[in-house]
């Protein structure tokens, strides 16, 4: 539970975010972000009902899962870019 605090506050800039460079397309890059926001938190219930034992391993589980998922497709879709300042030239 302690988790699922920073989501209220975090989730406007992370839709700000993917909103950026959304262009003309913003109403389905919100419809997919809700979507997805909706699918995800099903499956995850599924996927802890299904390993269900009576311990808090299956929730702790399937939070790290989803956690190493989305470093994984962080590292995948995010390109950095090295930009030279005034100063370091």
């Amino acid at each position: 539970m302690l988790f699922m605090g920073p989501m209220g506050i975090l989730g406007s800039g992370f839709m700000a975010g993917a909103l950026k460079n959304a262009g003309n397309h913003n109403g389905s890059v919100t419809a997919l972000a809700g979507t997805s926001r909706f699918a995800m938190g099903a499956l995850g219930g599924a996927v802890v009902s299904i390993l269900h034992n009576g311990t808090s391993i299956p929730m702790l589980g399937t939070i790290a899962a989803c956690g190493i998922i989305a470093f994984v497709c962080f590292k995948a879709t995010v390109r950095y870019t090295n930009k030279i300042t005034l100063t370091e030239r």
